[in-house]
């Protein structure tokens, strides 16, 4: 998956900035969703990017890792697909912007965990008023707009085995 991810940013790199970007690489790609990940630990969604890189009341770990300059320039290229040949995708796909990795997220897990006998098929409702080709307005719900998703999980470890479309329930 993150070969997927460094391969599409390089080629949306080489469009964007030319010969100024540095290659990316597995050790920018960790050290970037290590620097979101430590920003949630931080709870510091409304905090501006500028104060979590400040050297005076910022924290030292973010400016130690990566610039701001260059997390700013690697969210501005990251992709997970082909970008040119999108839209033609999209027709036939409304997930075509991240099919590939999560045809391969899946394939991972039905890979490697098995779940026990009992298993169940659960809707959830994510909560989310963004853009997106598939979101739904479900007035019984807490949440009334979001994206629904219906998930096989395991019973024994409440494990999700598998995300469900409705090309997989119709099989």
């Amino acid at each position: 998956m993150e070969q997927i991810v460094i391969h599409f940013t390089n080629v949306q790199e080489q469009m964007v900035y030319g010969e100024l970007w540095k290659t990316f690489d597995t050790i920018y790609l960790r050290a970037y969703i290590g620097l979101l990940l430590l920003a949630g630990v931080y709870k510091s969604n409304y905090e501006s990017l500028p104060s979590l890189w400040d050297d005076i009341k910022g924290r030292h770990i973010f400016w130690a890792t990566i610039s701001l300059r260059r997390f700013q320039n690697i969210t501005s290229v990251m992709r997970s697909n082909d970008r040119l040949t999108r839209n033609k995708r999209r027709c036939r796909d409304k997930l075509a912007p991240i099919r590939q990795l999560w045809d391969k997220w899946e394939s991972n897990i039905r890979r490697m965990f098995h779940p026990y006998e009992n298993t169940i098929v659960d809707e959830q409702l994510l909560p989310f008023r963004g853009r997106c080709p598939f979101w739904q307005y479900i007035p019984s719900k807490p949440a009334k707009y979001g994206i629904k998703i219906l998930a096989a999980y395991c019973t024994k470890t409440k494990f999700a085995w598998g995300l469900l479309n409705r090309e997989n329930l119709e099989e």
